[in-house]
């Protein structure tokens, strides 16, 4: 989220990865912002996900609570699923946390679909992940050791249908 942007880690690991931002700006604010990939991601610590080279990958989107309602997010991941297909990719991937209903709502407003779900658990000090068959197509799956306990839902982004609004 927002707190991770304040570690200048943050950034060095974006560059090193090629990673981009699209944002929205509400006079020189910036509003709403999602970040883009086109290679593996770190989750937390060294969890990553991994996923086809077909899409982009979106994460980090965050929209200021201000701003909170205004599709402001929908709107910054539309242009940027636009941009994604028009060089060449299907279109946006993303997971989001199960319990994140906001950005569920969000992806839902664009038509992205849920396609599968990721699983993490640590059992008997030895950490484990399972994706689902729906993320097979996608390649899309948790890489690296994690700690905790968690479940993550998934979805696809739009195949070149940009919002307008």
């Amino acid at each position: 989220g927002a707190a991770d942007l304040a570690v200048p880690a943050f950034y060095e690991g974006a560059a090193q990865r090629g990673d981009w931002s699209y944002y929205v700006l509400d006079g020189e604010t910036i509003a709403s912002y999602g970040w883009y990939s086109t290679g593996a991601v770190p989750v937390v610590g060294d969890r990553s996900i991994s996923f086809s080279p077909r899409f982009v990958y979106m994460y980090k989107g965050f929209t200021l609570p201000e701003h909170r309602g205004r599709q402001l997010h929908a709107y910054g991941m539309a242009h940027a699923a636009a941009g994604a297909v028009a060089q060449g990719y299907e279109g946006l991937i993303s997971y989001v946390e199960i319990h994140n209903e906001g950005s569920l709502r969000s992806v839902a407003r664009l038509g992205y679909r849920s396609f599968g779900t990721c699983y993490r658990a640590r059992v008997l000090g030895k950490t484990m992940t399972f994706s689902s068959s729906g993320c097979e197509p996608y390649q899309f799956r948790l890489v690296g050791p994690r700690d905790s306990s968690h479940r993550q839902a998934v979805a696809e982004g739009p195949t070149g249908q940009p919002v307008t609004g």
